[in-house]
């Protein structure tokens, strides 16, 4: 247990900011080339993000699959990327979590 809390964290560290500059990329794709949809998002970049609305905004943007009405193959190729990586880093996350809850249960 002590070597996989170690392992867990820099796990989902490594995760998170791969995660973040992938959606910086997207989101700067976005501005580029689909100002239209960016403005709809409510302008979101990753430093100074738009509150939690915008991060909302983007999920519903990724779950609904909406990227897919854009004319760019090469934005919704990244667009699906980026929704398959957040899907399996929150299911790690639930992995992690669930795994360290049983493990911490089990010593006691």
């Amino acid at each position: 247990m002590d070597k996989l809390l170690p392992f867990a964290f820099i796990l989902l560290f490594a995760g998170c900011i791969g995660g973040m500059i992938a959606q910086q990329i997207f989101y700067s794709r976005l501005r580029k080339l689909h100002t239209a949809t960016w403005e709809k998002l409510g302008k979101p970049v990753i430093i100074l993000n738009a509150g939690m609305l915008g991060s909302i905004q983007f999920i519903k943007f990724l779950w609904r699959r909406e990227y897919e009405s854009l004319p760019d193959r090469r934005t919704v190729a990244f667009a699906r990327f980026l929704r398959a990586y957040l899907i399996c880093f929150a299911l790690l996350f639930v992995l992690i979590i669930l795994t360290l809850a049983l493990a911490t249960k089990r010593h006691r």
